[in-house]
């Protein structure tokens, strides 16, 4: 008869939980990596801002109801994903196209909507489409993927401060990436009827109003 008082390993770390801490350890690297090789600026600091909300959310997330076998959503998830390191490791200096003043305010639009949508969607947090906890309140009452808005919004100050052909490819890309990734997930959500109502409410994905 098994003690119910006896704790496991697996208990303490399911395999979920192993898998969220092996996928950002080349998070943690970059995160070090940034620190000792890119100048300062206020972007960066943003971007360094939303891989420790990232790191923190997969090592604490809640285990999945349901997670795709769809082999595409697989590989769509890991392209745009860890398709962010182009742009962090191999970004030029490139040219500022506007004043600090512009390139930083939108670099802090992008900070506070990550940092509301971290909080509001808590451990709610998946790298391939995953079924967790629906969050329909904060920014998530307005456009249905904020998170990917702030990378986004992210980017364009990057490019607005150190602008250069090869970065806005890279960036143009990690675009387009997340925006498949976006509907990859959709795809995958919904299949249940709260993901179709919580759509058809909020009709917006990245942009209120717009798109």
């Amino acid at each position: 008869m098994t003690d119910p008082e006896v704790t496991t390993l697996r208990d303490l770390f399911p395999l979920d939980r192993i898998l969220a801490i092996i996928a950002v350890v080349p998070w943690i690297y970059l995160v070090y990596w940034r620190f000792g090789h890119v100048e300062f600026a206020f972007p960066v600091l943003v971007a360094q801002i939303n891989n420790f909300f990232f790191i923190a959310g997969m090592v604490t997330r809640r285990p999945p109801k349901r997670v795709t076998t769809d082999i595409r959503f697989w590989l769509i998830s890991f392209f745009s994903t860890y398709g962010t390191f182009g742009p962090a490791f191999f970004a030029e200096t490139g040219t500022p196209l506007v004043s600090l003043w512009i390139s930083n305010g939108v670099a802090a639009c992008a900070l506070m909507l990550s940092v509301t949508s971290r909080l509001t969607l808590g451990r709610n947090v998946s790298v391939v489409p995953a079924r967790r906890n629906l969050v329909t309140t904060g920014p998530y009452a307005y456009i249905r993927h904020p998170i990917y808005t702030v990378v986004f919004l992210t980017y364009v100050s990057l490019n607005l401060q150190c602008f250069s052909i090869i970065n806005l490819l890279m960036t143009t890309t990690v675009f387009i990436l997340f925006m498949f990734k976006s509907l990859a997930e959709e795809e995958f959500l919904k299949k249940d009827t709260d993901y179709v109502a919580y759509m058809q409410k909020v009709r917006y994905r990245w942009i209120p109003f717009v798109l």
